[in-house]
């Protein structure tokens, strides 16, 4: 998708509704009748970019080993090469920004959010230690360290390498399926 591409190399604030209609050979016009306005098209590309992140994820989740295997197996997933080619980080970072100042995206972040524990909480759901409000408690602990060591990575923080990041998240995640 032409705004993905734009908006991952730009930036969001950077883009423009003329560059992604340049990008995609239509017309600005074209562009602002389908979409509106260029947060949704933010919205739209940030959802596309997810579809790919999520069907790969979603395999891992349905496959038949322990809730323990299929998060190591998801937090490999995230830090993988193949993962960070899907541009889905980078939307995510210009998404959370945009949150902050725009409700429309604000929204469609939140969905996202939801959608990212929910991929955690069915890969454990079945094999879980604890009661439903701990597993909720690791969830969420699960989902903002492995958001905020994406941040690093993508922001290419020499502290926090993708290996680094990989262990520290499959540590915790052995840690909360014990």
């Amino acid at each position: 998708m032409a705004a993905a591409d734009l908006i991952a190399d730009k930036g969001f604030a950077a883009t423009r509704v003329g560059d992604i209609a340049k990008r995609a050979k239509v017309s600005h016009g074209l562009v602002n009748f389908y979409f509106g306005s260029l947060e949704n098209l933010l919205i739209e590309a940030l959802l596309s970019t997810e579809e790919r992140f999520y069907e790969v994820a979603d395999t891992i989740v349905t496959q038949p080993t322990s809730g323990a295997e299929r998060l190591r197996r998801l937090v490999e997933w995230v830090f993988s090469e193949d993962s960070r080619q899907t541009r889905a980080w980078t939307l995510w970072l210009e998404s959370w920004a945009e949150a902050a100042h725009r409700d429309v995206v604000a929204d469609a972040r939140a969905r996202q959010d939801e959608r990212w524990r929910t991929l955690f909480d069915n890969a454990v759901a079945d094999d879980f230690p604890g009661s439903e409000e701990e597993r909720e408690s690791a969830i969420l602990t699960l989902a903002a360290l492995l958001d905020g060591l994406m941040v690093q990575v993508a922001l290419e923080d020499p502290t926090i390498t993708t290996a680094k990041a990989y262990e520290l998240g499959v540590r915790y995640a052995e840690r909360m399926m014990k």
